[in-house]
């Protein structure tokens, strides 16, 4: 048996109200892709709706503190949170950062005790032009190929997903992918494949804002149809057969 684990590092452009003086000639940065990633949590909570899992979302803007990196990662910290004191940025590790990662960490182990292996999707989105001088997926799924669970995971998703999507844009592993899902890589340093493996779905924005080249719900529901291929069904404690 295996687990399903869900989460969204992007979900939010929100700031806790103690730092929003900070951000006051930053609101169109902040509400921008660059502050979040419109329509992650869409996606992410539409698939722990129909797999009933819970979903571990993080609750901060990304130029407060980017959650999908490593603890010790010193890109965590825009331009704009650099100018926190050291202080501040320990205390938004302490009260943001780290209650994610505990989280994923406790409910991975917890899983473990009960089935052999957990799946863990990470689930985000990514702006660009489909159509600009370097082509961006519709839909991306980022693995470590050399881990046997995920690479079998995401080859039998992405497969379904191309299957029933010939007219889109969907890869696997692109180029410049690996360095910004950090928090993914301490996971995997942390649980052996493959009792772990960690995939993240990653949809282009466009779908999401602007309906192209697909509708959302269109989109959506092939990424979860396909999901539900590979896993067959899920029961009420998030478990695959």
């Amino acid at each position: 048996m295996t687990s399903l684990i869900l989460s969204c590092e992007a979900a939010t452009c929100a700031v806790p109200e103690q730092h929003r003086a900070l951000f006051a000639s930053h609101t169109e940065r902040l509400t921008s892709p660059e502050g979040w990633e419109p329509g992650s949590l869409n996606l992410a909570q539409g698939m722990a709706m129909k797999f009933r899992t819970p979903l571990c979302d993080a609750h901060v803007s990304r130029l407060l503190i980017d959650i999908s990196r490593r603890a010790n990662d010193p890109q965590r910290w825009s331009d704009i949170a650099a100018t926190l004191t050291d202080q501040q940025r320990e205390q938004l590790h302490d009260r943001q950062f780290a209650p994610h990662l505990n989280t994923l960490r406790q409910r991975i182990t917890d899983a473990l005790k009960r089935n052999a292996q957990v799946l863990h999707v990470s689930v985000r989105t990514h702006g660009g032009l489909r159509g600009g001088p370097i082509p961006i997926p519709d839909i991306g799924l980022i693995y470590q190929p050399l881990r046997s669970a995920e690479r079998a995971f995401a080859t039998r998703w992405i497969d379904g997903m191309r299957h029933a999507a010939p007219d889109l844009r969907i890869t696997a592993n692109e180029p410049d992918s690996g360095d910004h899902f950090g928090l993914l890589h301490q996971l995997r340093e942390e649980f052996p494949d493959p009792s772990y493996a960690a995939i993240t779905i990653t949809a282009s924005q466009s779908l999401f804002l602007e309906g192209t080249p697909w509708r959302w719900d269109k989109a959506k529901k092939l990424i979860l149809d396909s999901f539900a291929q590979i896993t067959h069904e899920i029961d009420p404690n998030g478990l695959l057969p």
